[in-house]
């Protein structure tokens, strides 16, 4: 119930805070320069992010619940893999053809996506691991 919780307020927070960044994207980022050329790029860069940083809410939210449960090897071998080495891989094969910043930036929640997929299905495992585990033991 408590991790349900903090889902929903994760989500729902950063949601309407991704929200109005995106929107005032360039207000924003035009605090920190005038030049048109890093507003633009800055710009690109909070759409793609911020806009789905939801996906890295819900990977951070299940990866410290198994921390919580004493399980923190897991999330951070998936987390690892799923966004260092596979940004590593992409960078080196799919990169080198399809080079635009753009494709860069879309790099963020595509390694968060393959992440929360293998943190999620870790996560289903370690619950049903500690739900036997409390049923043997009140038997």
């Amino acid at each position: 119930q408590i991790i349900k919780c903090c889902l929903i307020m994760n989500v729902a927070v950063t949601g309407i805070g991704s929200l109005i960044c995106v929107i005032f994207a360039v207000p924003l980022v035009s605090v920190f320069t005038n030049d048109p050329d890093v507003i633009y790029y800055a710009a690109i860069r909070v759409r793609y992010i911020i806009s789905l940083e939801i996906i890295n809410v819900v990977m951070e939210t299940l990866s410290g619940a198994m921390r919580g449960f004493n399980y923190s090897l897991q999330p951070a071998i998936i987390c690892i893999m799923g966004i260092c080495v596979f940004r590593v891989i992409f960078i080196y094969t799919y990169f080198p053809e399809h080079s635009s910043f753009e494709v860069l930036m879309a790099l963020y929640p595509i390694s968060w996506t393959f992440t929360v997929i293998g943190v999620v299905i870790a996560y289903l495992y370690v619950i049903k691991k500690l739900e036997r585990r409390c049923l043997f033991q009140n038997q």
